[in-house]
């Protein structure tokens, strides 16, 4: 009786740990959707969740910062901090990089102590997505103006708006709306392939809805970086399910779609021409941090200091200039080589597990498109910043390191024990969504 009494007192207290749990997550989920739209209240919630996990996994996450790196990341940020042009300016700036380290590692290391993490990393995506809906719609409706101006539709209510040739939605910058929208990309396209291996469930019509109109938020925002991004996005997947009809047509189709926009609506009131001849600029500005890296190939200016060095208007019509405008480029110039190398590689190993996960069959076929969804989020990430740097903004920051704790997490389940296999609870198998 008593032995009975004790496990059924163990199970007890086993299920309310499962229910706490989950109410955390749900709590993850809700400031994760919430953050593009009050990103205080995001922000505050997943500062919550990190002190709960820096509690919780002090040591996992203490030896993943020390193994992999980021700990000499922090040193090398720290010492350019002391000798920056401007240190308390570079000090707040740092702030981009260093928390980030630490939600990482913590977020990483909590997905693989759930009891379900592959369930878990649909479900961020799905919400993810369908809370890219409103994002989108509201792009739409402030593109209006401009759209009914090209078409030569007067009176009311467009001549009461303001015409804006490009729309920024709820994040106040049109190119960080772009970035935003082609990680969420990402994760839509990994949901759709999940789709085709899933039984039929509401969640499926919300996710083509959702994947069908982000292109247009895209377009609507003007970015040539998120046009671009986007559609090679598109080629990667349809390269890697080549031999599935559905897959192919369906992102010809999304591709036709937004390339035929571009070519009639141009990209951010510019003419494709246009836009094309004005990307010679871009070069001009990547020139610009060349000479600061060589000034200061080891520790660099600081953060903050290749806005500090800008001469104004040395591109024409740029008073100011806030950043190079490529993010390896960029951090050289304020960081020091030393750092860039160490953070790329550090990256660069952690996509390098993930690639081989999934090139060595380490996930079961159903659970591959989560692998791939994050991957793209990803590299989104990483494509974009070739063009633009849109972490200052700490919505998009956050997204992209959610891409990489992902990530890291699936190769650190997979390679445990040499595969990830639903087992007989189903707990390592995604669930549905709704």
């Amino acid at each position: 009786m008593i032995i009975r009494g004790l496990g059924s007192h163990r199970q007890g207290i086993r299920v309310r740990s499962l229910g706490l749990g989950k109410q955390q997550e749900s709590w993850l989920i809700g400031s994760l959707v919430v953050l593009p739209y009050a990103s205080y209240l995001g922000l505050a919630g997943l500062a919550i969740h990190l002190l709960n996990w820096l509690v919780r996994y002090p040591q996992a996450i203490s030896q993943r910062l020390v193994r992999q790196g980021w700990i000499g990341l922090i040193l090398g940020l720290a010492i350019s901090i002391t000798v920056a042009q401007d240190p308390a300016l570079a000090l707040l700036q740092s702030t981009n990089f260093w928390p980030f380290f630490f939600f990482f590692a913590g977020l990483s290391t909590y997905i693989t102590h759930l009891p379900s993490p592959l369930a878990s990393l649909e479900r961020w995506a799905f919400w993810l997505l369908v809370g890219s809906i409103p994002i989108n719609l509201r792009a739409f409706l402030e593109y209006l103006p401009a759209l009914a101006w090209r078409l030569g539709i007067s009176g009311w209510p467009w001549e009461a708006v303001p015409v804006h040739q490009r729309v920024d939605s709820v994040f106040g910058n049109p190119n960080v709306l772009a970035a935003y929208l082609v990680i969420i990309f990402g994760l839509g396209l990994g949901l759709c392939l999940r789709t085709r291996s899933s039984p039929p469930s509401p969640a499926n019509a919300w996710i083509y809805g959702a994947m069908g109109l982000i292109p247009l938020g895209v377009f609507c925002a003007g970015s040539r970086s998120g046009v671009v991004v986007l559609l090679i996005q598109l080629l990667i997947a349809m390269a890697m399910l080549r031999r599935h009809r559905w897959a192919v047509w369906g992102g010809l189709g999304l591709a036709t779609a937004t390339l035929t926009s571009v070519v009639i609506g141009g990209v951010g009131g510019r003419s494709l021409t246009e836009a094309l001849t004005s990307s010679s600029l871009r070069v001009a500005i990547w020139q610009l941090s060349l000479p600061l890296i060589r000034q200061y190939p080891w520790l660099g200016t600081g953060f903050g200091g290749f806005q500090a060095n800008y001469v104004p208007y040395a591109i024409p019509d740029e008073a100011v200039l806030a950043h190079a405008h490529n993010f390896w480029l960029n951090l050289a110039a304020e960081a020091g080589i030393p750092v860039i190398i160490l953070l790329t590689s550090i990256v660069g190993w952690i996509c390098y597990r993930a690639a081989q996960t999934y090139r060595l069959g380490r996930l079961p076929p159903e659970t591959q498109p989560l692998l791939i969804g994050y991957g793209l989020g990803f590299l989104a990430c990483t494509l974009f910043a070739l063009f633009d740097i849109a972490f200052f903004d700490a919505r998009v920051n956050v997204l992209g390191w959610l891409m990489l704790a992902a990530l890291q997490a699936i190769s650190d389940l997979a390679n445990v024990s040499g595969s990830i296999s639903p087992s007989p609870q189903g707990h390592d198998k995604p669930s549905p969504l709704v």
